[in-house]
């Protein structure tokens, strides 16, 4: 019981509280933002000796599962007549992901 300025007893007023709901927001993949040409990162494949270019290109197929072992041919060709060859052009954090499975197979490779 409160007593207000006029001198009459009141009873206090129980407010409910709000409750409080959880948000959950999901986006799908397909909503993703893409990323832009900036974000792009091309993983390269310099030219060198490699005893067996059979196995290097096994090893690009099955290192980057996009590429077939028709295209890692075609890699493997350009890199050996021009000294570097683009491997794949992807995010910079699949780019960097590929690159490093290369690289762990004894490849030479870059990111640019």
């Amino acid at each position: 019981m409160n007593i207000n300025l006029s001198g009459k007893t009141t009873n206090p007023i129980d407010i409910p509280k709000p409750k409080s709901k959880s948000i959950s927001i999901r986006m799908s993949k397909s909503s993703s933002p893409s990323p832009s040409p900036s974000d792009y990162k091309s993983v390269i494949l310099r030219g060198a000796p490699y005893k067996n270019i059979d196995t290097v290109k096994y090893l690009i197929s099955s290192c980057i599962p996009k590429i077939s072992l028709d295209k890692a041919n075609e890699i493997v060709e350009i890199a050996n007549k021009n000294n570097r060859s683009v491997v794949i052009m992807c995010g910079h954090d699949e780019a960097c992901l590929y690159c490093s499975r290369l690289i762990e197979n004894g490849l030479i490779v870059d990111l640019e």
